[in-house]
């Protein structure tokens, strides 16, 4: 098994920690043989991403200079993978000028074309809490190596749809044929997505619309983790891996004739 360098951001107000609810994600990774670290303070410059071939940013609140989203999507254009989490509706606030596109995640996101969006989730029929149907359970999925060995992907949590603004995301786990978005970005029908994946440049991006179904928090106190639910500590897993392996291949260059 190739072993993966992969850097956990932690110095913009991200919702999450390796110490903390990402603790068991990183232990998991560690065990695999994966190099994991954080980055606590400081800008994400070129030179710190040179050693990784994954960037994770879970869901940040504090914003990001025009260099570090440069340098973010210059690493992916070389071939890193960059795993970004987000949840638009926890943000847009017009009383304090929080909009979608000043959301920080978005900001990251419309780089490669994504945005999170301002509502959820929601299914009448296959949803994880009796009383709320946009706490959806997914197992709708395209065959693709992120959704390998999964079933199902959901528990008590209410996640935001993402959508494409531009470029080839493709839908990787989404709503099955009821299900919708509460705010009418998706209709009944449109299969709203919760991660999306694409190929950029050399590298690969994959989101997540909510990250919480990585953490460890216990959101319906049953004594699981919400990591623990269905396959979503697998789906962490495959995404991981899955961007990984764009650092690890191998581009020959395309060598032009005069005929």
């Amino acid at each position: 098994m190739p072993s993966y360098r992969v850097l956990f951001d932690e110095a913009h107000s991200e919702w999450t920690s390796i110490a903390s609810d990402y603790r068991a994600f990183a232990d998991d990774l560690r065990l695999r043989g994966h190099t994991v670290e954080s980055h606590t303070g400081g800008p994400l410059t070129a030179d710190l991403l040179a050693n990784f071939d994954v960037l994770v940013v879970g869901t940040a609140w504090g914003d990001f200079t025009d260099a570090e989203l440069d340098s973010s999507q210059q690493f992916v254009i070389s071939g890193g993978g960059l795993f970004i989490t987000g949840l638009g509706w926890s943000w847009v606030n017009p009383d304090l000028g929080q909009t979608l596109d000043n959301y920080p995640m978005n900001r990251i996101a419309t780089r490669f074309g994504l945005r999170f969006l301002d509502d959820a989730i929601c299914d009448p029929t296959n949803h994880y809490l009796s009383a709320n149907v946009c706490t959806p359970i997914f197992s709708s999925m395209a065959i693709h190596p992120i959704a390998s060995v999964l079933m199902i992907v959901g528990g008590p949590i209410t996640p935001c749809p993402i959508e494409r603004l531009s470029g080839t995301p493709q839908a990787i786990i989404f709503g099955d044929e009821d299900s919708y978005s509460n705010k009418g970005y998706y209709p009944v029908a449109t299969n709203p997505p919760v991660v999306m994946a694409m190929e950029y440049g050399a590298g690969r991006v994959v989101a997540l619309g909510h990250e919480r179904y990585l953490t460890t928090d216990d959101y319906d106190g049953d004594g699981n983790p919400n990591r623990d639910d269905y396959d979503n500590a697998q789906l962490g897993r495959n995404i991981i891996a899955w961007l990984a392996e764009a650092a690890n291949r191998v581009y020959l260059p395309l060598i032009m004739r005069n005929h």
